[in-house]
């Protein structure tokens, strides 16, 4: 590889930033999701909350452009709705759910945080596209 494709290949930057930390928050939250409960990690635990917490916001920060806001927040306002919903079926299924709530719970608990991050930078966009 020649020098400069690998000074290229190393370069950090945010939009790399943002994407290792949503696939990170996502294969956590499964993980943590499906095997939390069997390794002693419960998904309620503050550093669970705090770790997908703290990548969601990364994700919000880093991820998420302009021309995607919209986007973002109908998806996650429709996951975090069905979420709330299959929650209650999954319930019913005694197998089924207790594997799968976990993961859901988790994956929120990962997508929230940066949906409230989008949230208040678009509002802050409309307000001052309004009121300058």
């Amino acid at each position: 590889m020649p020098k400069k494709q690998k000074q290229e290949a190393m370069d950090i930057t945010p939009e790399k930033v943002g994407s290792w930390a949503f696939i990170i928050g996502v294969i956590l939250a499964i993980v943590i999701g499906l095997f939390g409960k069997y390794i002693g990690i419960p998904v309620t635990s503050t550093s669970v909350v705090l770790v997908l917490g703290l990548l969601g916001v990364i994700v919000g920060i880093l991820n998420v452009t302009d021309r995607e806001v919209g986007l973002f927040l109908i998806a996650t306002i429709a996951f975090l709705s069905a979420a709330i919903a299959l929650d209650n079926v999954l319930k019913a299924v005694p197998v089924v759910g207790d594997i799968i709530i976990p993961v859901i719970g988790c994956i929120a608990l990962f997508v929230a945080p940066g949906a409230a991050i989008i949230s208040i930078k678009a509002l802050w966009d409309i307000s001052k596209t309004r009121y300058s």
